[in-house]
């Protein structure tokens, strides 16, 4: 069974704080963490990582909307 530290989670949130906290929870429970503040930002994340486990997103981010739809499907 592979360990938690191999698992890399990319967050897209755009309230500062949530992502902080959301993030610092994740990497405490042994996470690898990437994050962007908007859709445009998270695939630019994507275009330079070769590996993703899992994508957590905002639902509703205010700051250039992106579908997560469209950031899981790049």
């Amino acid at each position: 069974m592979m360990s938690l530290t191999h698992r890399i989670v990319l967050l897209v949130e755009d309230e500062v704080a949530v992502r902080g906290i959301t993030s610092e929870w994740l990497r405490d429970l042994g996470y690898h963490m990437l994050e962007a503040e908007d859709g445009p930002t998270a695939l630019d994340v994507l275009t330079r990582t070769d590996h993703l486990d899992l994508l957590v997103t905002d639902v509703g981010c205010k700051r250039r909307p992106m579908t997560a739809y469209r950031i899981g499907s790049a």
